[in-house]
């Protein structure tokens, strides 16, 4: 249950499948901090960062290592197969392990519009059995009236892992009516984040996608040429980039700020439509305590 499939194109997808690169050629700088002043790009660095962060050496996240409570309790499971393009803009994960969550967490989310785009989240079926799950899609509440909060439209795959097949069910786990439950986690991603540029960009319009990162992605912030850091255009519902325009340069300095609003930074980093570009760091493997 999916929206007509859109070209995402102003939000930072975090996306679990991208590529996973250990670093390239042309990158000069990636350092990491916890949080920050954003006069500053709360960047501090490189040793300041490596005492302050937990882990940036691209080892997979844990998802039971993040103790707490389920955050969607009781929640319904329905299936959906795959078509050409998910409303992310994200490669489908080559395991199949996918979820399309409801209207309500995919734009109204603590991330804001196509902010679960990328995240993972350990999904507990009806009788206990867990799987960890990458959010590619959404499921419109507009048009599926079972897609209310909390509601996952799952992968046959995603959906085998948790449910029986022996569950008196019909096919799907009826809202309100069963133990599921999820909570975000971190993704089980090696390597570090990597920046997927969209096809159309260009120095002048340049829409950037976080892939391949443990957390949520909260903002991304550019280098301008006056030497202070700038907010880049946030994520739509239609579109999953974040957006800088009138750069000028194929060449360019971000920062990527995580759910936690820990920092990385990664400098001159060369972009062309439909490209990938390795970062340098990795978010540690769980959000900071609220």
């Amino acid at each position: 249950m999916r929206l007509p499939a859109v070209v995402p194109l102003a939000v930072i997808a975090l996306a679990t499948s991208g590529a996973c690169s250990e670093g390239g050629p042309n990158e000069q700088n990636a350092t990491m901090a916890e949080g920050g002043d954003p006069s500053s790009g709360g960047i501090g660095s490189s040793d300041e960062a490596a005492s302050s962060t937990q882990s940036t050496d691209g080892s997979e996240g844990d998802a039971s290592a993040c103790a707490q409570p389920p955050q969607f309790p009781k929640v319904g499971l329905t299936q959906y197969v795959q078509t050409t393009a998910n409303n992310c803009d994200l490669p489908w994960p080559a395991n199949n392990l996918y979820a399309a969550a409801s209207s309500s967490e995919y734009d109204m989310g603590s991330l804001g519009p196509s902010g679960a785009c990328g995240r993972c989240l350990q999904l507990t079926g009806p009788t206990g059995l867990t799987a960890t799950l990458a959010v590619v899609d959404q499921c419109p509440t507009a048009s599926n009236p079972k897609c209310v909060n909390g509601h996952l439209d799952l992968s046959p795959e995603a959906y085998a892992a948790v449910v029986p097949t022996n569950y008196p069910s019909g096919g799907e786990v009826v809202n309100g009516e069963s133990n599921a439950s999820w909570k975000y986690a971190p993704c089980p991603v090696s390597g570090p984040i990597v920046y997927h540029f969209k096809d159309g960009t260009n120095p002048y319009w340049i829409a950037v996608q976080v892939r391949n990162s443990r957390l949520g992605i909260k903002a991304i912030r550019y280098l301008t040429a006056s030497g202070g850091w700038a907010d880049a255009g946030p994520p739509t519902d239609s579109l999953a980039y974040f957006v800088i325009t009138g750069w000028g340069s194929n060449a360019i300095s971000l920062q990527v700020v995580d759910e936690s609003g820990r920092t990385l930074q990664d400098d001159n980093l060369p972009f062309a439509a439909n490209g990938d570009v390795p970062g340098h760091a990795q978010f540690p493997s769980c959000p900071l305590a609220p």
